[in-house]
């Protein structure tokens, strides 16, 4: 859930509501609120990809390591924080028995690391903008950014590969 919210008043900067909290209610720090509230904010996302990678892992499909690496990426260095936290989450509010939820999350997390993917946030493209564009031999514009998240989609999809692969 996101509101509106600035100190200059115009109306095009929103923050979630957890943020929002607490920031200007409990006067938590910027950066302390920023990850705290993206922990809260990606619970329920988090939770739901653990499902859907593990049951893909139990039925034996393959699951593809960029859309996974995509997501882990939104979620920055924080990952492993809002890993466990939706563990902890996830057991204080489900129904479902401790050890399953456990075993799902173990899985999940011993995926991200054998795959490795647990730093992806990290990943840039192996070939820079004025790399591109000289190959290209193209002026830069916002196709370069587009461009570059494909970059990084291939590169998660193929790793190991070279830049003259990228290419």
């Amino acid at each position: 859930f996101k509101i509106f919210w600035t100190t200059k008043k115009k109306m095009s900067n929103t923050i979630s509501l957890v943020e929002s909290i607490l920031k200007n209610g409990l006067k938590i720090g910027k950066h302390e609120s920023n990850q705290i509230a993206k922990v809260v904010d990606s619970l329920e996302s988090y939770d739901e990809m653990v499902s859907t990678v593990t049951e893909s892992l139990n039925d034996n499909l393959k699951i593809k390591r960029s859309d996974l690496g995509v997501f882990l990426r939104c979620l920055r260095v924080d990952w492993e924080i809002i890993h466990f936290v939706s563990l902890f989450n996830h057991y204080l509010y489900s129904a479902e028995n401790y050890g399953q939820i456990k075993k799902r999350y173990e899985a999940f997390h011993e995926y991200i690391y054998l795959q490795k993917l647990e730093n992806c946030h990290d990943l840039r493209p192996l070939i820079n903008g004025k790399e591109m564009l000289k190959e290209l031999n193209m002026k830069a514009g916002p196709w370069l950014g587009k461009i570059n998240e494909k970059a990084i989609l291939w590169q998660l999809d193929n790793p190991g590969m070279a830049r003259e692969d990228l290419l």
